[in-house]
Parts: C-alpha cells; structure tokens; sequence
C-alpha cells in the first residue's frame, strides 16, 4: 500500500509553481499568499510532510505484517474447530452453530447479506 494521492497533489503544484514561473515578470498577485516565493515555502512543507508520511507507515507497514503473520493460520484452525464441534455425539447441539459464529467473525465474513431497511406504510406510492 502506498501513499501516491498526496504526491501527486505535490506535483501538480511543483508543475503550477513552474507555469507561473514562466509567467516571469507577467504574474504579480495582489495576494502576498500567492506570490512565487510563498508557493515554493508551501511546496517544500507539502514535501518535508509527505517524507514524515512515508517514514511513520513504514513502522506501521511492519506492524501490520507482525499481525498477519501471526494470525496468519486462526482461519484454518476455527474451521476445524467448528468441524470437529459439529461430527462431535452428544449434548453439543448449539455449539455447532456458535462455533461457525465465531469462525466466520475470526474471517470477516457475514453469515447472510446485510437486510435492506424496510419501508415505512406511511411511504407508499400512492401517498407521494
């Protein structure tokens, strides 16, 4: 996953500072904000902060591929789980069920497709 939206905001500005550039003399703004030497302070901000960006997710990066190595077999584990719950005799009956509860939670998955809101009576076709 990398951060390209926000680079490529950086470069389209350097681009607009160098069109008005080109402007030379022509391009005098009565804002002071929007003088060149203000726009290349902004772009040199916008480039110091993408580098504070790309250095704080590389840690972040790290994290996230700890986590997922580490949790990388609970899927293949809570479906044997939940199979094993289910082939098992005797007072188990709701278990089964649970035990697929929580293996579809542990993978992120919905049991059935979310329920579309129901309409109210009040909102029929012939009341509008």
């Amino acid at each position: 996953m990398a951060e390209t939206g926000h680079i490529k905001n950086i470069e389209i500005f350097e681009v607009m500072i160098s069109a008005c550039n080109g402007y030379g003399s022509a391009y005098n703004p009565n804002n002071s904000a929007l003088n060149i030497s203000a726009l290349q302070t902004a772009l040199a901000a916008g480039n110091a902060g993408i580098d504070g960006v790309t250095t704080g997710l590389i840690p972040w990066k790290v994290k996230v591929n700890v986590r997922e190595n580490e949790y990388a077999g609970v899927g293949k584990l809570s479906t044997k789980m939940a199979a094993s719950f289910a082939a098992s005799p005797g007072s188990y009956t709701n278990y089964p069920n649970a035990a697929m509860g929580v293996r579809l939670k542990m993978r992120a998955w919905r049991a059935a497709a979310p329920r579309s809101p129901r309409r109210s009576a009040s909102l029929t076709s012939s009341s509008l």
